[in-house]
């Protein structure tokens, strides 16, 4: 299960990602994906309701993040995201390229709304 658009590629994270070079850089410091791999050990059915690796097809490197922060609940997701420092001021989290209505189509469930999170360090 893979999106792309024309400058990225989404792969969500499993258990083996862990394990390649390309991700394990990335993934080294950011707890959140530590915490989503617990998760997704105890909770196969997590995949895809978790963290996306973006991956820029120029670069062939992973230069954020995006996903869900669990399954929904009432039919509600949180969404949220994070870029590296160089790949910030792009324009890939703020418009539609970089793949989240695309996100929310490729899981099975009707979703009536999602909210999202921005913290304030990715704000440039």
């Amino acid at each position: 299960m893979k999106i792309h658009t024309d400058r990225l590629e989404l792969v969500p994270i499993d258990i083996a990602h862990s394990h390649t070079p390309i991700f394990a850089q990335y993934m080294n410091n950011k707890k959140h994906i530590h915490l989503y791999i617990k998760q997704l050990i105890n909770d196969p059915d997590l995949l895809g309701w978790g963290v996306w690796l973006v991956i820029s097809k120029d670069a062939n490197v992973v230069i954020g993040d995006i996903g869900f922060k669990g399954k929904p609940v009432k039919e509600t997701v949180e969404v949220g995201y994070g870029f590296m420092p160089g790949a910030r001021n792009k324009g890939y989290a703020t418009n539609k390229s970089h793949g989240y209505n695309d996100l929310l189509e490729i899981n099975p469930l009707n979703l009536i709304s999602y909210s999202a999170v921005i913290f304030c360090l990715n704000i440039t």
